[in-house]
């Protein structure tokens, strides 16, 4: 072993001799990081390392790695195992040798233990007599394969492509048509879930482009969202799933601010903010969370590819007739679309409330804004990730 090598993550610290499963590699005393040379780390695994389990790097790190402790001519690259909590790991491309962060090759063992006791079950098992058509289906149904997060690509592409389609059908109102019903979905869901938050009652008809909500507070919309948003925040914490816990917390306090806070009248004229505010925040939610695994059984892995793209252009579609009534308010658009036109959302907040049109527009804009701001944010640092590499832990995984 080379006495001289430094560790890559602490420059001034020496790596040392470690022995473990009947092997020495380097050792940071400082960090607890590892440095195996090339073919080390399948001997201290205890088997070769399934390429579906864990890729060779992605090309766009190779130039930006910290250096390689073996070769000073080598860079680190970070790859991560493809599952739900990914493992990431940094092999030099010079000399093939893997540097592992603390921690990390606890966490690689059981990855691969994991997989080893997946591909066991799904062995198939000998039968005493022929199974039916009808069982046979069921069988081959109940593995469902999960989509992994962190793929680098993925992170890189995603969003770009999902953004240009929605400029260029935001631009085109004959192609807005295709996507009319997630805007509607999102507008009335807007309306419902700020209804609930406040304590009331409320159903969304999409087939009539309208939101039911009842006039009074009830103790049991109150309790059964608490419940629900509680039953989904244990979930995540069980499940380690950061973006979804900050995501109840937030509803939480938003349902303590509209139902114990705001008075009934304050509550109704959020409500009816929300159709037009609900299209640009929980597309931004859609799109944010794209990053994030949710907790299982919501099967996130495969809808987030679904939903992507119609929201980024509910988005799109947003903030640019926002721009526009900033620049000439005759864009606003007034009315509803089903009833009167005096039932329209802004109606009602010029009407009820005495809102200005400026105060409408700016309104509106500045939440487009700010939430553009935390999507750019967000795909910024995924890039980053994908890009240069980072901590051992990938925050998108919880």
């Amino acid at each position: 072993m080379d006495l001289e090598r430094s560790c890559p993550r602490c420059p001034d610290v020496g790596l040392t001799d470690f022995p473990d499963n009947g092997l020495v590699v380097d050792y940071c005393p400082n960090c607890r990081g590892l440095w195996c040379d090339r073919g080390e780390l399948e001997q201290l695994v205890g088997e070769p390392l399934d390429p579906a389990v864990l890729p060779l790097p992605f090309p766009l790190g190779i130039p930006t790695g910290p250096a390689c402790p073996a070769c000073p001519e080598g860079r680190l690259v970070a790859r991560s195992t493809q599952n739900e909590d990914p493992v990431e790991l940094f092999d030099c491309v010079q000399c093939g040798g893997t540097w592992l962060d603390g921690g990390v090759l606890q966490r690689l063992r059981k990855v691969l233990r994991d997989r080893r006791v997946e591909r066991q079950a799904r062995q198939p098992r000998p039968r005493l007599e022929r199974p039916s058509p009808s069982s046979t289906l069921a069988t081959q149904s109940s593995y469902q394969p999960r989509l992994p997060f962190g793929v680098p690509i993925v992170r890189v592409a995603a969003l770009p492509i999902a953004f240009l389609i929605g400029l260029v059908l935001s631009n085109s109102p004959r192609l807005m048509i295709v996507v009319f019903p997630m805007q509607l979905t999102l507008h009335e869901f807007g309306h419902t879930i700020a209804a609930w938050l406040s304590g009331r009652m409320a159903v969304p008809v999409l087939i009539a482009a309208q939101t039911w909500v009842g006039g009074e507070r009830s103790v049991l919309v109150i309790l059964g969202l608490a419940a629900s948003l509680g039953f989904l925040g244990w979930l995540a914490i069980k499940e380690r799933k950061p973006f979804t816990m900050a995501a109840v917390i937030l509803f939480l306090l938003a349902q303590l601010f509209l139902t114990f806070v705001a008075t009934a009248d304050q509550s109704e004229m959020w409500d009816v903010f929300a159709g037009l505010g609900g299209e640009i925040l929980l597309s931004t939610l859609i799109i944010v969370a794209f990053y994030y695994p949710a907790p299982d059984r919501l099967r996130w892995d495969f809808w987030r590819y679904i939903l992507l793209v119609p929201a980024a252009i509910v988005f799109c579609s947003n903030y640019l007739l926002w721009l526009k009534v900033r620049r000439d308010p005759s864009y606003m658009p007034m009315g509803a679309a089903v009833g009167p036109n005096s039932n329209g959302d802004l109606n009602r907040l010029i009407g009820d409330w005495g809102w200005s049109v400026e105060q409408i527009s700016t309104s509106y804009l500045s939440l487009a804004t700010f939430c553009g701001l935390i999507i750019a944010g967000h795909y910024v640092f995924f890039l980053v990730r994908a890009g240069l590499g980072g901590s051992s832990r990938d925050l998108s995984t919880g």
